[in-house]
């Protein structure tokens, strides 16, 4: 039984030995190292210790020290004067691994810590401590990484417990706070096994709770090992969870690390860090590889997802290639919802019109600064207000340069189109637009392949604006079967075609037929145009014009409509208008002429018949300077010729000039008869001389089957005044070979008439005065009717031989040549 006495003893022996080391270590005053302990801080960091409480020894088989009461001193321009305050301390070290020159603290307890971590204005930390050795040459970093990769870590914790604590940075540069308040945190590690960490507590007064667990302390030091890293986090209803390794921790290099962020609000998250004001787009998830193998920390297999299903999602997936100066973005993007206003009210942007649900995306790319978008497809919409799409590229997005769009719009009525136009639009029915748009040249737009119809219009073309130059320039070519002004014209929409007396009567009468309205200048200033318009049919309130041909120029202000050119009724156009500005006031020039205008086919083309016809022919050449068309007219200068020939007209268009006037009218074309039938035109011949504003004119004549009136006049055109004396001469019963004799008196049919009043309010009366008969022979009545023909007529006696149709054209004629 040797061996039970060998143990006996040795088990004393131990016992002895431990009860003479408690007996030592409780009878030392441990305070006694707290000057040693200061002053090996001061050394370290230049600041000052304060160890206010005893030093306490805490026997067991790992002792402890226990310290209350310890504070750090800050940087000398801190916000206060403690760096870290504790309200007490307890670090239990190992005693065998002292033997071979490792410290391992097996349990690290701080209670109530408070630490504080700030920079000031220049950016300086208070973590940057004046040392000893401050001033010494920087080891090389060859030297560094090999005495790392050949020492074991001379410090290891076991066990590290943090209770009630508090962490602040304040930066010095933005004013920003950040805090971390810890009810509870825990790691548990050791030299070769993982490190575990357990948090709660809050961020910026936002609960949240941490859990992770690394690599090995061991490979913490080694470059050339990955140091794993899995971390899960909760805070301001978000969720982090990142898995990955480091290689080289203590220079932050070597990253590859996985994380994926979810969560309800991204304000929420980014008040986190002091980021306000930011639109809440609704719940959000985005995760990423992030790594630095390139020398640039950089973000691949990005996907994030962010908005509400009730109101637009998006969804990117994508790369960074440089995250710090956010370079080298591509992206797919994708977007869908069903408000387009919606969506921009998030961002506190209103006025945006509800086309309805919407989608969109595209490859999204950053190329040195200047944002791209490639595959581009966009639907919003519906058909019953309106549907858009658009298909294609757009090389700079900030610019809006290097696009390459298909583009289309379609709707099934235009008057639904009010919510987007806000206002009413003069159309309605079936609308479409396309046309591919692109960029040929830096500030340059085309659209090619340009359709559109509406109504009754159909047309195509080419657009291009040109903004290389100061002012912009608008080059248009259009093409159309029917082009239909009426309802943009008349401002209402073009349900069915409307009478001639319906358009007439459209517009309101009132003292004045030339407006004083200022004419709209400014706009031709604007920009310089070139557009050429060619239509089968161009519909305008009172003519359906074929064969439309026409060009418009517009240079600094200088309009010139050069050709003009179409057929209407059978008829033909041939003209120009120009206008040019000037430091007064606008020059207006136009020249036209009109051939055989078929009056009758004109109004059954509108739907109207059997109420006038007849052959027109119309020479006008017109200049006038002035900032209104009351001003144009009022110094109006040049010659017009009107004549119509085998007409027939409606008695009832009279209706239309009123009722005085009328009744005059019609005794005045058809004297015998009672009641309004067809009034049968032999010819109407208008010949003016017009000078400042006054009409002379040169030939007067209407004659019909029942009557011949002859007439001269004036009117002027600045203040609307007529001026017209008309002589009329039945050809019933004045003797005429083949006509019954007159019923009525000689005397009362053949009283001159008088027109005056003004444009507005025209008054036909019998001219008391018989101005005419003393200015028979001036007004054209020998060139008429030969030497003794209006003295022949005014007396009741015969005509002569002499057509006064062909008479009176020879007379409008000859002063317009």
């Amino acid at each position: 039984m040797r061996w039970k006495l060998i143990f006996s003893i040795l088990a004393v022996l131990v016992a002895v030995l431990g009860i003479t080391m408690f007996v030592i270590l409780s009878s030392y005053d441990f305070n006694d190292l707290k000057p040693k302990a200061v002053q090996a801080v001061k050394d370290a960091t230049g600041r000052e210790l304060t160890l206010a409480g005893d030093v306490k020894l805490d026997i067991g088989l790992t002792p402890a020290l226990v310290v209350n009461d310890v504070s750090l001193q800050n940087a000398p321009w801190g916000s206060r004067a403690k760096m870290a305050k504790i309200k007490r301390l307890e670090v239990r070290v190992a005693i065998l691994p002292l033997i071979s020159g490792t410290i391992e603290i097996k349990r690290l307890v701080l209670v109530e810590p408070d630490i504080l971590i700030e920079t000031n204005k220049s950016g300086k930390s208070n973590l940057q401590f004046k040392t000893a050795g401050e001033g010494r040459l920087p080891e090389k970093k060859e030297h560094i990484e090999a005495q790392g990769k050949s020492q074991s870590l001379p410090l290891v914790f076991n066990s590290i417990r943090i209770e009630k604590g508090r962490l602040t940075y304040r930066d010095g540069l933005s004013d920003r706070v950040y805090d971390l308040t810890l009810d509870k945190a825990t790691v548990v590690s050791g030299l070769d096994s993982p490190v575990e960490l357990k948090l709660k507590g809050s961020y910026n007064n936002k609960a949240c709770e941490i859990t992770g667990a690394f690599g090995r302390l061991a490979e913490l030091i080694d470059p050339d090992k990955p140091w794993s890293v899995k971390l899960k986090a909760k805070t301001a209803g978000s969720t982090l969870k990142v898995n990955g390794n480091v290689t080289n921790i203590l220079n932050g290099t070597g990253l590859d690390i996985t994380a994926h962020v979810k969560g309800k609000s991204v304000p929420e998250i980014l008040k986190l860090f002091n980021v306000t004001d930011v639109p809440d787009v609704g719940p959000f998830e985005v995760s990423g590889r992030l790594t630095d193998s390139s020398g640039r920390l950089a973000i691949t297999d990005l996907d994030l997802n962010v908005g509400p299903e009730k109101l637009a999602t998006v969804s990117l997936t994508g790369s960074i290639e440089d995250l710090i100066s956010f370079q080298g973005i591509t992206f797919l993007a994708k977007a869908k919802g069903q408000s387009v206003p919606g969506v921009f009210e998030v961002f506190n942007i209103t006025g945006i019109p509800d086309l309805g649900p919407f989608k969109v995306s595209g490859h999204v790319a950053d190329h040195n600064g200047r944002w791209s978008i490639t595959d581009l497809e966009l639907e919003a919409g519906t058909k019953e207000l309106t549907s858009i799409k658009l298909k294609g590229t757009v090389k700079d997005l900030t610019t809006i340069q290097g696009i390459d769009l298909d583009f289309s719009i379609k709707g099934n009525n235009a008057a639904n189109l009010e919510p987007i136009t806000g206002q009413t639009l003069p159309l309605e029915g079936p609308f479409s637009l396309s046309g591919h748009a692109f960029c040929p040249s830096e500030k340059v737009y085309k659209i090619t392949d340009l359709k559109a119809s509406v109504q009754k219009s159909r047309f195509e073309g080419t657009g291009t604006l040109n903004l290389e130059a100061k002012k912009p320039l608008l080059t248009v070519t259009l093409q159309s079967q029917v082009l239909n002004l009426r309802p943009i014209l008349l401002g209402e929409p073009d349900k069915k075609t409307d009478s001639p007396a319906k358009i007439a009567q459209s517009a309101s009468r009132g003292n004045k037929v030339f407006p004083e309205t200022p004419l709209p200048m400014e706009g031709l200033n604007r920009i310089n145009a070139d557009i050429e318009i060619e239509a089968q049919q161009l519909l305008m309130p009172m003519f359906c014009l074929k064969d439309f041909a026409g060009r418009i120029l517009l240079k600094n202000g200088h309009l010139t409509i050069r050709p003009l050119e179409f057929m209407m009724a059978n008829g033909t156009f041939d003209g120009h208008f120009e206008l040019e500005p000037t430091d007064k006031a606008p020059t207006i020039m136009t020249t036209f002429q009109i051939d055989g205008l078929d009056l009758g086919d004109m109004f059954e083309e509108l739907g109207v018949k059997n109420i006038l016809d007849g052959i027109f022919d119309i020479e006008v050449d017109l200049r006038g300077q002035g900032a209104s068309v009351a001003q144009l007219m009022a110094g109006l200068n040049g010659k017009t010729t009107v004549i119509m020939k085998d007409g027939n007209m409606d008695e009832r268009l009279l209706d239309l000039l009123g009722a005085d006037l009328t009744s005059g009218l019609l005794k005045l074309l058809n004297p015998f008869k009672k009641k309004p039938e067809y009034t049968k035109i032999n010819c109407f011949v208008v010949g003016l001389d017009i000078q400042e504003g006054l009409a002379q004119s040169t030939a007067l004549l209407l004659d019909t089957n029942q009557v011949t009136v002859i007439g001269r006049g004036k009117a002027n055109l600045k203040t609307e005044e007529l001026d017209l004396s008309l002589k009329p001469s039945p050809k019933k019963g004045l003797g005429i070979k083949g006509l019954a004799k007159l019923s009525l008196s000689l005397g009362q049919l053949t009283k001159p008439l008088k027109l005056t009043g003004t444009f507005a309010k025209p008054s036909l009366t019998i001219d008391p005065t018989e101005t005419i008969l003393t200015l028979g022979k001036a007004i054209g009545g020998a060139a008429l009717f030969g030497p003794v023909g209006i003295a022949a007529a005014l007396a009741g006696g015969k005509l002569g031989d002499r057509d006064p149709c062909l008479a009176a054209i020879e007379a409008a004629k000859k002063d317009t040549k």
